[in-house]
């Protein structure tokens, strides 16, 4: 083999590791990661109804939105979708943290549902490529409910935001009866291919 040859294939080469890592080192399977959430969640619903705007509640609204980083990696949809997703994560924690500074809710407020847009376009996404119906109607139905409150919030009680805040949390529980492709951003097809037992590399190529 000459050293052009090896030089082309060495980039391919280099990328096995980390797959095997990705593949062979997860730690914790999807429906664990969907779960994780919805802990987090709970207590932070609470200290917001019994200590509203306490530190303690927003410091676990935090931890709540990275948990669900692990989920987006993991789930099946588009690079697009996706990086919406991560999108409305950095933006929620980002609003966390000025929370906590004791930023006036008229400055980061506008901002949070900005990040909600983003958090549709990913439910939305993720449940039109799912099969089961309910899955897919919640997570549909909670994405415009998110979306729509976002552009007409200024108009709409707040406490209106609160019910589709809880069914984001029960469909990520939800998520974690099904068998998305632990590489995440696939297709409904690479979906099948698992169900069926054949691993996604080996259907793709």
């Amino acid at each position: 083999m000459t050293a052009s040859t090896e030089s082309a294939h060495e980039p391919a080469t280099s990328l096995e590791p980390r797959r095997r890592l990705r593949l062979d080192k997860e730690l914790l399977g999807f429906r664990a990661i969907t779960v994780i959430p919805a802990v987090l969640f709970a207590p932070t619903l609470v200290l917001g109804l019994v200590v509203p705007g306490s530190a303690a509640g927003t410091t676990l609204g935090i931890l709540f939105h990275i948990s669900v980083l692990f989920v987006i990696d993991r789930a099946p949809a588009p690079a697009w979708a996706r990086a919406a997703a991560f999108g409305w994560i950095a933006i929620d924690v980002m609003v966390g943290i000025m929370t906590l500074n004791l930023v006036p809710d008229d400055i980061y407020m506008p901002m949070r549902l900005g990040g909600h847009v983003m958090a549709a376009t990913w439910l939305i996404t993720v449940s039109l490529l799912s099969r089961p119906v309910l899955f897919r109607s919640l997570g549909i139905f909670t994405g415009v409910w998110l979306a729509l409150f976002s552009f007409f919030g200024a108009h709409l009680p707040i406490a209106l935001l609160g019910p589709p805040g809880i069914l984001v949390v029960v469909w990520l529980v939800m998520a974690g009866s099904y068998r998305p492709d632990p590489l995440g951003g696939l297709t409904r097809g690479t979906r099948d291919t698992l169900a069926a037992g054949t691993p996604s590399g080996a259907a793709n190529g």
